[in-house]
């Protein structure tokens, strides 16, 4: 059974234009962060995943959702570490998630080319939800641990 959408997605929130702008923002967030270079990996990555998804034919909605997620917290990443220092300690969490981002954009890839009918159908009603699902979670739990460990870092913020 696919997966139902996101409540942030509507039916048409997902619109070319709309898509477009996203990406775009991603790529300016990304040219824009040139401290540390895993975040604008992160950024790279966000927008490879919405690219990917827009392709998508079964699940559509669903990899849209993830998508949305990924860019969500990519941008979000992309603020907190902004004008920081970031120290060896959160060096491993952002390399960490840009893990979780590379296999989100790993899996999407190949499943944006997916030919012959039978294939799809299988992949669509057996395979891909349950994918999505697995890396919706790891997208969330990377997330909450990064945001502990920022919280719990003073040196992060710059303070002695």
């Amino acid at each position: 059974m696919p997966l139902e959408p996101s409540t942030c997605i509507d039916a048409g929130a997902w619109q070319s234009p709309a898509i477009d702008l996203l990406v775009a923002l991603l790529k300016a967030a990304r040219e824009a962060t040139d401290d540390v270079p895993i975040v604008k990996q992160i950024l790279g990555a966000a927008v490879h995943i919405i690219e990917y998804a827009e392709k998508m034919r079964g699940n559509r909605r669903a990899m849209l959702s993830l998508a949305e997620k990924a860019a969500t917290f990519a941008q979000q990443i992309q603020q907190i570490v902004e004008g920081c220092v970031v120290n060896d300690i959160l060096q491993a969490r952002l390399q960490r998630l840009h893990t979780v981002f590379d296999g989100i954009e790993s899996f999407a890839r190949p499943e944006s080319a997916v030919r012959g009918r039978f294939k799809r159908t299988v992949r669509t009603y057996f395979i891909v939800p349950r994918q999505i699902e697995r890396l919706r979670g790891d997208l969330e739990n990377e997330i909450q641990v990064f945001l502990v460990r920022v919280c719990a870092n003073d040196s992060f913020y710059g303070a002695s």
